[in-house]
């Protein structure tokens, strides 16, 4: 069937595909996500009527440079110093489950006969963490003649959460079970929340408010976002090399002016453009799906099926040995739960906590303690894997995918 697209008819596709996927996710309490939903319509759209520029019809490849171009630097500015400070132990486990991915699935799973380099490199960083881990490498997989590589990349982040999700829900349960046991022996002792000293006024704080509209924290995503770029030029031209993607400094960028006061946390938030920004680059994230046919696809799973195992295992290596260690002293649940953020990310962590919460046969002051037990390790591990390590590892990956193909 041919079909006469326009920029105007091919965005009401992808906004109803969303919105599917979106619907699916909801009812199914993210069990079946959103992503996975809407690709499938994709991949059945491109074999069907979708032309393979459609995303360049609907202009989001274009917009995609923009959202690209600020984006990193929005992320950086979610880093808070002073939060890690004080949860370090969930830093540590979440840091010690990425290494332990990067080790078995790139580091090891190169070696295996039906993976390869190629395909390990590609595997990793979406393993470690979300979405932008999964563009980074798939552009890196088009940029080196490669594209299976990009789609492999991409279903990778798609089906990470069928592990995930379970595994995350029983390790919850069981840390809520411990938690609820040593309440009951007298034994649970809840963690000391630190007072925050008043901090001094940040410089950006002392614009008054009435000068902060939408545009004002577009401009300082679009001025950072400019210095990153020219960080990133200078970097590669000193040292002669293309390891310094703006994905790297975009990142450094924001998290450096954040912890200097000088641009407002969570900018594009405050600009009420993350929803819209982020449909884009859902949208996006569908052209690496344009060249899955059916035989690319089942040629892809058996590495799929290898990779997951593997980043699974090496979560469970890496959260066990640091977090239930003498210095951190989790509990093994705890310490996997935070680990099995890699998979997740919010919101779905976020809804597993309170489906875990809610299924707890006890007081409605246990089961707040429970939550208040729970739900920040949770959120902080998801910043720190899906927002800012996935990225910086597949910024550090990328280069290496692209010059396999020069």
């Amino acid at each position: 069937m041919t079909i006469a697209w326009t920029m105007q008819s091919a965005l009401v596709f992808i906004a109803i595909a969303l919105w599917i996927g979106d619907v699916v996710a909801s009812l199914t309490k993210a069990r079946v996500p959103s992503i996975l939903i809407i690709a499938i319509i994709f991949v059945v759209g491109y074999w069907t009527i979708l032309p393979q520029d459609f995303l360049d019809i609907a202009l989001i490849t274009y917009f995609y440079q923009f959202v690209n171009f600020v984006i990193m630097v929005h992320i950086g500015t979610l880093f808070n110093l002073r939060e890690l400070k004080s949860e370090w132990k969930v830093v540590v486990i979440t840091l010690a489950a990425v290494v332990g991915i990067v080790i078995t699935v790139y580091l090891l799973g190169q070696y295996i006969p039906w993976v390869g380099k190629a395909q390990a490199l590609a595997m990793a960083p979406p393993f470690t963490g979300g979405l932008m881990a999964a563009l980074i490498m798939g552009e890196a997989g088009n940029a080196a003649g490669m594209p299976a590589l990009g789609t492999l990349s991409s279903i990778c982040f798609i089906m990470q959460g069928f592990v995930g999700f379970p595994l995350t829900a029983l390790f919850l349960k069981k840390e809520a079970t411990r938690v609820l046991g040593e309440i009951d022996k007298g034994s649970w002792v809840a963690e000391e929340k630190k007072e925050e000293s008043e901090q001094k006024k940040a410089l950006v704080d002392r614009v008054p408010e009435k000068l902060k509209g939408n545009y004002w924290y577009i401009l300082e995503l679009c001025f950072y976002g400019w210095i990153a770029k020219l960080l990133s030029d200078f970097l590669n031209t000193t040292f002669n090399s293309t390891l310094w993607s703006t994905s790297i400094t975009g990142i450094v960028v924001g998290i450096l002016a954040a912890a200097l006061g000088i641009i407002d946390t969570s900018p594009m938030n405050k600009a009420q453009s993350y929803g819209f920004l982020n449909w884009a680059l859902t949208a996006y994230f569908m052209s690496f799906l344009k060249t899955a046919t059916a035989q690319l696809l089942l040629s892809l799973v058996v590495p799929l099926v290898t990779g997951l195992a593997l980043a699974t295992v090496g979560i469970f290596i890496g959260s066990i040995l640091l977090g239930t260690s003498k210095i951190v002293g989790f509990s093994k649940p705890m310490a996997l739960a935070v680990g099995l953020n890699c998979f997740l990310g919010f919101p779905y962590n976020f809804i597993l906590v309170k489906e875990c919460i809610a299924s707890l046969e006890c007081s409605e002051e246990r089961k707040e303690t429970v939550e208040n037990h729970l739900m920040p390790k949770m959120i902080l591990g998801s910043v720190i894997a899906v927002s800012i390590v996935s990225v910086l590892i597949a910024g550090i990956l990328a280069p290496v995918v692209m010059a396999m193909g020069a």
